[in-house]
């Protein structure tokens, strides 16, 4: 009997995807989960870790690829860790992703299988997103903002064209990257580990093409906000907010976020049929707008309300969907311990 060990590279056939997203094989006696396997995948595989009996490992080199993979729409994938499966058609997607959930629910609740249904697919799957965070890195002395590079922590790829958000996104990320470039905001000669330099996060209001942005850093410093805020609204007249917010990690403590200054509205503002929704810069919202339509519909069909009926909305966030689902029933309780989303909800619910 060979014995795996951390580093071996196996040969492996993936025979199918798991709930975890992961391709299953087997190699002897042992299991083998697969990042981005797809079944039919014939793969050389490299061990990278080990939980009990079972193993994963990453691909680094194909004998034979999968059916279900065809050409990226994305210049930057598989380098890029922002999406997991452009390299597969939308319709097959679907497939793999309702297989996930039935290996998730035979695991844990086999007899709801036969009441599953089919996955409800959005209308486009390119350039839906309503909210992309973009990491700060360097490659020696150059500072870089892009997206996580796939498999790593701390490295990044820059983005030229993205497919998730829109296409504007990607030339603000690049005026952001230039203002800290040309005003010395990034110190060349520091580590990656003492740059203040966090992320910067895009919120995209779909209903009214407008922009939210979040910088994050790790240490008080505003010296340049007010001069960032000015040039990047010259330069993006849909820029309706800038907020700078201090990103606070201490090991054995909770991640505390504070936002130190702000420029332009409190708010995004994004809609959902009738619902205006009202979102602050630290706030939880769904990050597909026109699907975040399509569930609360679907809730409304499956829940059968009446309009004596108190609805429980646990972790309710900003409180869209009991607001939303309000019209139809008696009462509405929501349910939150995010105090942003808590004073979000509130003012949701005001503004109904």
């Amino acid at each position: 009997m060979i014995k795996l060990k951390i580093n071996d590279v196996i040969k492996v056939e993936v025979k199918k995807i798991v709930s975890e997203g992961k391709g299953l094989a087997f190699f002897n006696q042992y299991t083998i989960f697969v990042n981005r396997g797809l079944i039919g995948d014939i793969v050389d595989v490299k061990i990278n870790s080990k939980k009990k009996s079972r193993y994963f490992g990453n691909i680094i080199s194909f004998h034979t690829k999968s059916s279900l993979r065809s050409s990226s729409q994305c210049l930057h994938f598989p380098t890029c860790g922002g999406c997991q499966y452009m390299d597969i058609d939308y319709t097959n997607q679907l497939k793999l992703k309702k297989d996930m959930y039935i290996d998730a629910i035979q695991q844990f609740s086999p007899a709801l299988e036969s009441k599953l249904e089919s996955i409800i697919p959005c209308k486009s799957n390119i350039f839906y997103r309503n909210k992309m965070e973009f990491s700060f890195s360097s490659i020696g002395n150059e500072l870089l903002c892009g997206l996580k590079k796939r498999h790593s922590y701390d490295e990044v790829v820059k983005v030229n064209d993205c497919k998730l958000q829109d296409k504007q996104t990607m030339l603000i990320v690049d005026a952001v990257l230039q203002f800290m470039i040309d005003n010395d905001i990034y110190d060349s000669t520091s580590n990656k580990q003492n740059n203040f330099l966090k992320q910067i996060m895009v919120r995209h209001s779909k209903e009214s093409n407008t922009f939210m942005l979040n910088l994050f850093i790790t240490e008080n410093k505003t010296y340049f906000f007010k001069t960032f805020t000015t040039l990047l609204q010259n330069q993006f007249k849909n820029i309706m907010a800038i907020h700078l917010t201090l990103y606070s990690q201490q090991l054995g403590s909770p991640t505390t976020q504070t936002i130190l200054c702000s420029e332009g509205d409190s708010h995004l503002v994004e809609s959902l049929d009738w619902l205006k929704c009202y979102i602050s810069p630290l706030s939880f919202f769904q990050t597909n707008s026109h699907q975040a339509l399509v569930l609360y519909e679907t809730i409304k069909e499956v829940a059968n309300l009446n309009s004596t009926d108190t609805l429980l909305d646990l972790y309710c966030g900003t409180g869209t969907i009991g607001l939303f689902l309000s019209k139809f029933v008696k009462h509405v309780i929501g349910i939150e311990e995010n105090e942003y989303a808590i004073e979000d909800a509130i003012l949701n619910r005001k503004k109904k």
